[in-house]
């Protein structure tokens, strides 16, 4: 016993010496001991030491645990965020025949919230409810509350509420600040914003976590203004915003300045709308609002932060550089950027910061700023992402740079080295084909397809349209052979007009490519492209773009009489408004020229 009682005596000294000297509450003295030095070490997350002296008192035949022991242990466990440990502890309780208790419980739960495995609270609580003689409290459903929160379940969340309300459970604060956030990250910024009032229609005030929480489903509503009122209200009832809360505020201004962009971008694009359409832009799009002020208040909230003695992070300058980048401030973002390599480790740039300040070059048109960006961060030991790549694709669509754009896309399909194009002495890592972190995706395509679209001179880059969607197919990235494509009905609809126009060449040279080399005539099918009768496009592809604008059936049927000798003439059947028909006769006559 003295050899297993050590891990006790030693981190115990004080309680021991009491034993020693107390015979007659041996026992008592010892057990409050034990107690004690669990609530010790559970509150420093310490789990292993927790489970060694719980093996310590089972080994002892006068001094086994109670629930309150094992509840210390479990407790110990799931601070440190040891959700199976916790559980075996749990087990053995069970085995011990020890009833759990709704502490029991509460400590099981608070494991899960926060994490993946977040369902595991919810299934606790269906327990919890089953188990005969335990009644779930507030803070076992607020615990669930919290999970539902990580699960985006609102509905859930917001069940939850009305059930500790109708035990007469008594909501607090901490309840409806997770029902709030459990509406926030489930994109229903209002109700968030309704409980609020709620609870203060009830007398309850908002702590600094609550408000933080609302700043954050304001900016998931894109209501900026209301944000920055709630950082206000905070400062008037003496809270002191944090990091946290200033950079909700701060990503606040930056999700409506990048709303707000697009709208803009939508709303006064000439000939790309119809007026019906145009007038809805414009309805939509609140005049009050400019965008290029958007980035001074993001500015004002970081200098306001440095006031206060708060260190910016990474999220913090992230967000006011894309807050920067969509009201056209690149120079803005620049600055931002050295800032951060100016600061502290938490402020140096990450792949967020660096992606969004290509964005802001991008948005400008300053693509060889966009392309320092993105070769200065990969000097710096960041490889970039799928998202950062597409922010440089932009880019250089926005700059009209077809030659380095097609670069980046053989270097994403692992082709070719990736090499910096702003030096001449730095090489960097090949970017490899298995990397899943940098394989592209429609956009990319898409970006890539209307770079080279745009400024086609003749053939080559018509030539390289088609290397890129042809790879685009073997990638699964277009005309994936899992869904409803086949070849001779094809799914056009939603892709860009350049797209469409290389999905288009792709079919029908594939059709041509088997009836070549099996030297016998296809079957007697039509080939049939699904448009839809959808919306009007900007012939060549891009925001910036004015003038003639088509729709994608119109577009296709152009592109099959135009670009094919002797030319597709396709029919649109009466029955089927939203289809690009070519009848098997157009098709064995063109494939008959080529074949001869």
């Amino acid at each position: 016993m003295e050899g297993s009682f050590a891990i006790v005596a030693f981190h115990a000294r004080p309680a021991a010496t009491a034993t020693t000297n107390n015979n007659n509450n041996n026992d008592i003295i010892t057990l409050a001991t034990f107690q004690v030095l669990l609530s010790a070490v559970s509150k420093r997350k310490n789990w292993r030491r927790a489970l060694q002296i719980l093996d310590v008192m089972i080994d002892q035949e006068d001094l086994q645990p109670n629930e309150r022991t094992y509840n210390a242990v479990i407790s110990a466990c799931a601070r440190a965020g040891e959700n199976g440990a916790a559980r075996n502890v749990y087990a053995r309780m069970r085995r011990a025949n020890i009833k759990p208790t709704v502490v029991t419980f509460n400590s099981l739960m608070a494991a899960y919230p926060g994490t993946p495995r977040w369902r595991e609270t919810l299934t606790l609580l269906g327990e919890c409810n089953r188990e005969p003689g335990v009644e779930p409290n507030l803070i076992t459903y607020t615990t669930a509350i919290r999970a539902c929160a990580t699960g985006k379940k609102i509905s859930t969340a917001l069940t939850l509420l009305d059930v500790i309300k109708e035990k007469n459970l008594g909501p607090d604060v901490i309840c409806y600040t997770a029902v709030m956030d459990a509406c926030s990250k489930g994109n229903n910024w209002r109700k968030s914003l309704e409980l609020l009032e709620e609870m203060r229609a009830k007398g309850m005030e908002p702590t600094e976590v609550t408000y933080s929480v609302a700043i954050a489903a304001c900016g998931v509503g894109l209501q900026w203004q209301k944000s920055l009122d709630l950082l206000n209200e905070m400062r008037q009832k003496g809270l002191k915003p944090n990091a946290i809360v200033y950079n909700n505020a701060i990503s606040a201004l930056a999700k409506a300045a990048k709303r707000n962009s697009h709208l803009s971008v939508k709303a006064h694009a000439p000939g790309r709308f119809s007026r019906e359409q145009q007038q809805r832009q414009m309805d939509s799009f609140t005049p009050d609002v400019d965008t290029r002020q958007l980035w001074k208040q993001a500015m004002k909230l970081l200098d306001q932060m440095k006031a206060d003695g708060i260190e910016l992070d990474g999220y913090s300058y992230s967000s006011a550089i894309s807050a920067c980048g969509h009201g056209g401030r690149w120079k803005e973002a620049l600055e931002l950027i050295q800032q951060m390599k100016e600061g502290g480790p938490k402020t140096r740039p990450n792949r967020v910061a660096y992606t969004a300040a290509i964005t802001a070059c991008g948005r400008s048109g300053e693509w060889k700023h966009a392309l320092e960006l993105f070769d200065t961060m990969r000097n710096e030991g960041l490889q970039p992402d799928r998202v950062a790549y597409n922010a440089l694709v932009f880019s250089l669509r926005v700059g009209r740079r077809p030659n380095e754009a097609y670069e980046i896309w053989s270097e994403m399909c692992g082709k070719t080295q990736g090499i910096s194009r702003t030096t001449t002495t730095k090489k960097y890592a090949s970017a490899r084909a298995d990397q899943k972190h940098i394989l592209p995706d429609e956009i990319t395509v898409s970006e890539i397809i209307a770079t080279l679209h745009r400024t086609a001179i003749g053939r080559p880059n018509s030539t390289r349209i088609d290397e890129v969607f042809s790879e685009a197919v073997k990638r699964g990235i277009f005309l994936n052979p899992n869904s409803l494509n086949s070849m001779w009905e094809v799914d056009l609809s939603g892709m860009p007009l350049p797209v469409a126009s290389a999905a288009c060449r792709f079919v029908l040279n594939n059709i041509l490519r088997i009836a070549q080399a099996s030297g016998t005539s296809p079957p007697d099918k039509d080939v049939q492209f699904i448009t839809g009768t959808g919306k009007s496009h900007a012939v060549n592809g891009g925001d910036d773009d004015e003038g003639t604008t088509t729709t994608l059936r119109e577009h296709v049927r152009g592109i099959l009489s135009e670009e094919f000798d002797p030319p597709l003439y396709a029919t649109i059947p009466k029955r089927a408004q939203g289809t690009v028909v070519i009848r098997n006769a157009v098709l064995q006559k063109w494939i008959s020229s080529k074949v001869a």
